[in-house]
């Protein structure tokens, strides 16, 4: 029995930074899928407490591969939904009965 239905999550991608002749250099941004389930984030009052009062909106996805957040030498993963571009600040890893790794992405401040 499957729980929640999983469709394509897309996801735009940017590639490592990396040093070409002494700059600084990201490749471009790439489109990527992955199955997952995305769900609107209802406890955005725990979401303002962790990330900031700025966030109007976020989203919960789940997938079996995990997303990219903000790191030395990378950007965050931006989700396409809904006509909106979201990024994604957490990632969490759950081991029980289904394996999958939970994320919190929030409206991108442009996107308003």
């Amino acid at each position: 029995m499957r729980l929640l239905k999983s469709h394509v999550v897309r996801i735009l991608r940017r590639g490592p930074v990396r040093y070409v002749e002494g700059q600084i250099v990201q490749d471009q941004t790439a489109p990527v899928e992955v199955l997952g389930s995305i769900q609107p984030e209802r406890n955005i009052t725990k979401i303002r407490e962790t990330f900031g009062s700025h966030i109007e909106a976020a989203l919960k996805i789940y997938t079996t591969e995990r997303l990219r957040t903000q790191e030395k030498g990378c950007d965050a993963d931006v989700i396409d939904y809904d006509g909106r571009h979201w990024e994604v600040l957490e990632v969490r890893k759950y081991d029980d009965l289904i394996p999958h790794f939970k994320s919190i992405a929030i409206l991108k401040k442009d996107e308003t």
